[in-house]
């Protein structure tokens, strides 16, 4: 599995850096980045819905 998630990032990094000329990962390059490690995943989940309440 780890070798899947590691192909695909480097796919999204290559599509990143060729059509958009970004960093894939670079947190300044999107506009909700949450670190699910800190909050878990469902508060993560309150926190996008919230978001999407509010807009």
């Amino acid at each position: 599995m780890i070798d899947l998630i590691n192909t695909v990032d480097k796919r999204r990094a290559k599509y990143c850096d060729y059509y958009t000329n970004t960093k894939f990962g670079d947190a300044k390059n999107y506009d909700l980045c949450l670190d699910t490690s800190k909050f878990g995943i469902h508060k993560c989940v309150d926190i996008i819905a919230d978001v999407v309440m509010s807009k």
